[in-house]
């Protein structure tokens, strides 16, 4: 479970009899991060006239909130498909990319991202459960701007990773190609060619894939902040085990968790032969056999 985010003390000036000593100024951000993109088009579309970044500080009217961590291609859909699946925790997507934020913004006319986000809550999380899939530049800016602590409330973190990233990042150079980034039951896939994947493309991708986890325990550790981990390999080879486990952790009550399971509406999974083999071939070239 999440330890509860202190706040840190301001440390202002002392008053002496006649003079009211200035406050030191606030320390910065204590992260140095890059900004996303998406960072950059929320603000700017939030600086609009007319439109504020935050209106109403007063927290989000949920019960928690849930941070899904991931990095693309580490299964975190799959997760968040089951969590829903249990109706005590909201539906958890990409709802800080700036093309999400910003149609629906335009769409639903808010004028400042806490109202957007309010009627997030209320829509996925139903008044009690806040989910939401965040990437480490997003979170740095969701922390940055004090959106979290004081907007999202009583948070508890989920890391998603996985043990094989070279799987990982050859999945990730594939959907980024083929634009192709969840497949469901009944859905033809798109062709790809893996053999023409570079070995230098895989390093570069597995080098930015291992940034940002790194970037995530950084936060962690900076802020103080208790996380629950989740593998995707364990989760596939005992899927109702560990999903009770995760559940368990996160508070939530799972009577049958095989039949939840059976229940969810999940992607289909997309590694096959042609891509391990791919992915055997590179760590020969490696030197890994």
């Amino acid at each position: 479970m999440e330890r509860p985010e202190g706040e840190a003390a301001e440390d202002g000036g002392s008053v002496d009899a006649a003079v009211e000593k200035p406050a030191r100024p606030k320390p910065g951000y204590p992260i140095q991060y890059r900004p996303s993109a998406h960072e950059a088009l929320i603000t700017e579309y939030f600086s609009e006239p007319g439109r504020t970044l935050v209106a109403d500080w007063s927290p989000l009217p949920v019960d928690w909130s849930l941070v899904v961590c991931f990095v693309n291609r580490s299964g975190s859909n799959w997760l968040t498909d089951l969590l829903a699946a249990t109706r005590k925790a909201g539906r958890a997507g990409e709802y800080l990319n700036a093309d999400v934020v910003t149609r629906q913004s335009d769409q639903r006319e808010h004028a400042s991202l806490d109202d957007y986000l309010r009627f997030l809550a209320k829509r996925t999380g139903r008044g009690r459960c806040f989910a939401f899939k965040t990437g480490i530049a997003q979170l740095h800016f969701l922390r940055k701007s004090r959106i979290i602590p004081d907007l999202i409330p009583k948070a508890k973190y989920l890391l998603v990773r996985r043990k094989d990233v070279a799987a990982q990042a050859l999945s990730f150079i594939k959907a980024a190609d083929t634009k192709e980034w969840q497949r469901f039951e009944g859905q033809e896939p798109k062709p790809f060619d893996y053999a023409a994947v570079h070995d230098r493309h895989i390093l570069g991708t597995i080098q930015s894939i291992t940034d940002q986890y790194a970037g995530f325990e950084q936060y962690f550790a900076t802020f103080g902040i208790d996380y629950i981990s989740v593998v995707y390999e364990d989760l596939m080879d005992d899927t109702p085990g560990e999903f009770a486990r995760i559940a368990s952790e996160l508070g939530i009550e799972v009577e049958d968790a095989a039949s939840l399971i059976a229940s969810a509406r999940t992607s289909v999974m997309q590694r096959d032969e042609e891509s391990e083999r791919r992915i055997r071939r590179f760590h020969r070239a490696m030197g890994r056999r």
